[in-house]
């Protein structure tokens, strides 16, 4: 979730080439540990869903951090859980 936080935060401080880049460097780590594929599938329609949006204002991108939240909580408990971008 830090990772999260981190690149929303480059993001609001309108500093989008180093949040995708951080995204990209987190992707093999969140790869080596995740329990199952599903996290990681998220992660990268996330990074996806960031790029093509990438000329958006911050406020606008809020709602895609949230729902990567939301997503990664419930699918601690329930890993089957299915990502959707909004």
């Amino acid at each position: 979730m830090i990772s999260i936080d981190l690149a929303e935060a480059h993001v609001a401080a309108r500093e989008m080439a180093t949040a995708l880049s951080f995204l990209e460097e987190t992707t093999p780590i969140l790869a080596g540990s995740t329990p199952h594929r599903n996290a990681l599938a998220a992660w990268l329609a996330f990074q996806k869903a960031l790029e093509e949006r990438r000329d958006l204002k911050p406020a606008a991108l809020a709602p895609l951090f949230d729902n990567l939240r939301r997503y990664y909580r419930r699918s601690w408990y329930v890993p089957s859980a299915e990502f959707e971008i909004p």
